[in-house]
């Protein structure tokens, strides 16, 4: 186990790729520590689908924050989730706190600051969807790239999301959503006074696909068609829910566009291809991160154990 500081309040920050243990070591560390668990898993603050996104249950009172809290055709941004940290770190009643969950998005904007950017006007915002759907993807994306040129080299022509966005703001602004971004807010946890400690799960990639199969499998068993259905009677296909992994696939079977067998193959397909791109995300942005097993044991010889 990696070992903490006695400091007068903690924080514990875990990560890793989909299936690889994280809840069941936040628990064992709140326990350990008298800690909160607070959920920073972009897909889990969502009802409706505990088990495709795999929501921790609340055991031996330890308190879980911002799980299962939001509708599932509500859009909920990395601002909103920062803000509601900050809540959840000065109204909790404990002194150390676990922060835990797979969204490298989440975690380094948590650790590294956030660039504030003004809301968006909403007539600005309708208008955008109906151009993009008006003009279809490539010619919405060559007049976003001329009213923002800098997208050329940061945005897929084929993420329609992120064009979207970045029309809406230049829209509202005039001002690109590059030049928003390079100046950043500090990260919340500089004004916490506590020790914070860093922790990446990593497992070998094969072991995570393995535990991916049979993690998509065992929510089969547990109810996982019947959440899909109660999904899609109350929203519609794009809603953000559904982005849970599995959930689209699970819904081709229901329709029946899909058998059986191209449903179980699909799904997994998609959590190794979201595995992978977790693990591009840790190799690449995460060397600040203590990597540890899945029981908290470090994997790294040069890393002193502190008691």
């Amino acid at each position: 186990m990696v070992n903490l500081l006695k400091t007068p309040k903690q924080i514990i920050i875990i990560t890793g790729a989909t299936a690889t243990g994280k809840s069941s070591l936040a628990l064992h560390l709140a326990k350990m520590y008298d800690a909160d668990i607070i959920n920073a898993d972009a897909l889990q603050v969502y009802k409706g689908a505990p088990i495709l996104t795999a929501n921790p249950e609340e055991v031996d009172n330890v308190p879980h924050e911002l799980y299962a809290f939001i509708d599932g055709d509500q859009v909920f941004s990395v601002m909103n989730w920062i803000n509601k940290i900050q809540e959840c770190l000065d109204g909790s009643k404990k002194k150390n706190h676990i922060i835990v969950g797979g969204t490298p998005m989440y975690i380094r904007t948590l650790i590294d600051g956030i660039s504030w950017i003004p809301d968006v006007d909403p007539n600005v915002a309708k208008n955008t969807k109906e151009l993009f759907f008006t003009l279809g993807i490539v010619d919405f994306y060559k007049m976003v790239a001329q009213a923002d040129p800098q997208i050329v080299d940061q945005v897929s022509p084929f993420d329609s999301h992120r064009l979207q966005r970045a029309f809406n703001v230049i829209s509202s602004t005039n001002k690109s959503i590059f030049e928003w971004r390079k100046h950043k807010m500090p990260s919340i946890l500089n004004s916490t006074n506590a020790q914070v400690q860093k922790l990446l799960i990593h497992l070998p990639r094969d072991q995570i696909y393995q535990r991916c199969d049979a993690r998509f499998l065992a929510m089969l068993d547990r109810g996982a068609l019947d959440e899909v259905g109660l999904m899609m009677s109350r929203y519609p296909l794009n809603a953000p829910i559904f982005k849970a992994i599995g959930a689209k696939q699970i819904a081709e079977y229901l329709w029946g566009e899909a058998t059986w067998e191209q449903m179980i193959e699909n799904a997994t397909k998609e959590t190794r291809h979201y595995a992978k791109r977790q693990l591009t995300w840790f190799r690449s942005k995460f060397d600040d991160f203590v990597r540890v097993d899945q029981f908290g044991q470090s994997l790294q010889q040069d890393y002193s154990l502190i008691y």
